[in-house]
């Protein structure tokens, strides 16, 4: 979870967000990819990361391969412009989430 909250997506969205829909969901998906790569190839090396945990990760298997299937036929029914309005409200709530954390 980590690695998803401190990848840099809010202000990669900020920045293409009028970048067409298939650029801007590839740019994402390889900023997810190579952070969350990075950080499981760090964590093996300190000894954070093993066989156990990857046993954990593959049980969400099944749950990414559904996920990507139903996000495939979902994309093409969506509006350009919503995909832009729904970046802007996700940014602005994990703007919102931050400065509630820091203030408490």
């Amino acid at each position: 979870m980590g690695t998803i909250t401190s990848s840099g997506a809010p202000p990669y969205a900020i920045v293409m967000q009028n970048a067409a829909p298939a650029t801007l969901r590839a740019t994402l998906n390889f900023t997810f990819f190579f952070g969350a790569t990075t950080s499981l190839v760090l964590l093996a090396s300190v000894g954070r990361f093993g066989l156990h945990q990857l046993l954990l990760g593959l049980l969400l298997l099944p749950a990414l391969l559904l996920g990507f299937t139903v996000s495939t036929r979902l994309a093409r029914h969506v509006p350009k412009g919503a995909i832009r309005h729904v970046l802007l409200g996700l940014s602005a709530l994990s703007a919102i989430g931050l400065l509630l954390r820091a203030a408490f």
